[in-house]
């Protein structure tokens, strides 16, 4: 009787047991209706809705070219005489919302995990040509501050912005044609790219990168010396030929001494004379820059004569860089040229 005694005892603690798991099993965050069993979870924080750039269309500008601030009107500054000047979106903003297309001189960024807008804006006088700026705006197109690129050292009146993207780090990569001269804007354009953010009070330019096809002319350079092909995005085949043949005849270029220049739409004989340009291979309407490279020429040793220098050392590499977008950069041709005539 005592055995049977125990395995009832043993029996009961087993069932007061399974009735405690029971029972905690019931205190979980479980509800049943209607037969069917739901747990029940935190609800979700409903994400935010996305910026339309429609706003820009109607969004407040500051005072751009000494123009009055004021409120766009389908992407344009109202009563602002033409003789004033003008301030409105730049580019293809207004046609690219009013179809929904991206934009390319338009973007959303972040600051604080809070969208901020940035298009450009162009504004002009009656003086000047147009100048793009960058407007930034919070989400509510409340205006945060304006940046003009023509602030970065290599720009003058002229500039224009090519394209603005959001940078991974929730600031803006602007892109745009940077000149610093009427001659340059003639025949050729410089290209620059910089970062801005948004710092929560004002707006932070980084340090501005400038393209002036020198980068094309080293690439073709260390090709052809290191035997490697040159792509036909480079440049012209006739180009690299003539490199190889400078190469060949000795001429060690001295590539940190490359410099550029703008090519002039005309040239001057010795009575100032007008004269049409050099045969470069231009294509109508481009623009253009001519970039020279020395050869780097041995020392001289104690009582040599200068004549006795190779004559490839005497002479440095010319090459014709025609300009066919933002950074965008072919050599038409490549040759010999006297460093005293470059």
């Amino acid at each position: 009787m005592r055995r049977a005694t125990n395995r009832f005892a043993l029996a009961g603690v087993a069932a007061n047991a399974l009735w405690v798991v029971l029972l905690l099993v019931g205190c979980t965050a479980s509800t049943t209706t209607a037969g069917q069993t739901t747990t029940s979870k935190a609800s979700p924080t409903p994400s935010e809705a996305p910026v339309s750039l429609t706003g820009l269309l109607t969004a407040p500008v500051p005072s751009l070219c000494g123009l009055p601030a004021g409120t766009l009107a389908g992407g344009a500054l109202p009563g602002v005489s033409v003789g004033q000047g003008r301030v409105s979106l730049g580019g293809t903003i207004v046609r690219d919302v009013g179809t929904g297309a991206t934009s390319v001189m338009a973007a959303v960024g972040s600051y604080a995990g809070k969208p901020v807008i940035a298009a450009a804006v162009n504004c002009a006088t009656d003086s000047s040509d147009g100048v793009d700026q960058v407007v930034l705006w919070d989400k509510s197109f409340k205006v945060l501050g304006s940046f003009e690129v023509n602030a970065i050292a290599t720009s003058s009146t002229g500039s224009s912005i090519h394209s603005i993207s959001a940078a991974v780090d929730g600031g803006f990569d602007v892109r745009w044609r940077a000149v610093n001269s009427d001659e340059e804007r003639c025949c050729g354009m410089k290209s620059a790219e910089v970062n801005l953010q948004w710092d929560g009070r004002s707006i932070v330019a980084g340090s501005p990168t400038i393209y002036d096809g020198s980068q094309v002319i080293v690439k073709m350079v260390e090709a052809v010396y290191a035997d490697r092909p040159v792509g036909a995005d480079i440049a012209e085949p006739d180009a690299v030929a003539a490199l190889k043949n400078l190469r060949a005849g000795g001429a060690t270029l001295d590539i940190p001494s490359l410099r550029c220049k703008i090519m002039w739409a005309y040239i001057e004989d010795s009575d100032g004379n007008r004269l049409p340009p050099p045969n470069v291979g231009f294509a109508p309407g481009t623009h253009g820059r001519y970039c020279v490279i020395p050869s780097a020429a041995p020392a001289l040793l104690p009582g040599q004569d200068p004549l006795e220098i190779p004559t490839s050392s005497l002479y440095g590499a010319i090459f014709f860089v025609n300009y066919l977008g933002w950074n965008h950069y072919r050599i038409t041709e490549a040759g010999r040229a006297p460093l005293d005539g470059v």
